[in-house]
């Protein structure tokens, strides 16, 4: 499909043309891959038109809070109008984010859920790893889905304590439905 642009469906005997464009991504460095013999060189070049080579996030934080704000307007009303207090913009770029923009979206879609004010606030961010995350600090003894599982479970049992319990309320400040809630809670292991 790549060389001829034609594929077969399953079944069929004749070929058809495709008028497609691929986009591909990866955080490796596919000429040292391919040098290592890990990556195809015939595929390398079939899939290499263009290349764009884009920082990680903690090599661009000036980037942070356009994205930020980029992923609140995205939310919706109220939430969308919200803002970044000076604070939440200094712990957005002390962090080392390692889930990259994945993460950044979804501790400020978490932020925006838990500020009740018209500005999401440093304390409002819950970095994972807490203190030792603003400071880009990541604890050896958890990977990536282990941090974000120990951040689900704290905000959990944070907007739990704050509802005094009430499953309907915690959802409703996490921006979740009462059954999204309950099974996070199973999922998680929090029963």
């Amino acid at each position: 499909m790549l060389q001829e642009s034609e594929i077969r469906r399953v079944g069929e005997s004749f070929a058809r043309k495709v008028d497609v464009r691929i986009v591909t991504a990866t955080h490796r460095n596919l000429d040292e891959e391919v040098a290592a013999g890990r990556f195809r060189l015939d595929l390398f070049y079939r899939l290499r038109a263009a290349s764009v080579v884009l920082p990680p996030l903690r090599q661009r934080p000036a980037d942070l809070p356009r994205l930020a704000l980029y992923f609140l307007s995205r939310l919706p009303p109220p939430k969308r109008n919200l803002g970044l207090s000076r604070e939440a913009r200094a712990a957005l770029a002390a962090y080392a984010w390692p889930g990259n923009i994945r993460e950044l979206k979804n501790v400020v879609e978490v932020a925006a859920a838990l500020a009740t004010g018209e500005e999401i606030g440093a304390a409002d961010l819950e970095l994972p790893g807490g203190a030792a995350a603003a400071t880009g600090e990541v604890s050896p003894d958890l990977d990536y889905h282990q941090q974000i599982e120990a951040f689900r479970r704290h905000l959990i049992k944070r907007a739990l304590e704050r509802s005094g319990g009430q499953r309907s309320e915690a959802a409703r400040q996490l921006g979740l439905s009462r059954q999204a809630l309950s099974y996070l809670i199973r999922q998680l292991g929090m029963i």
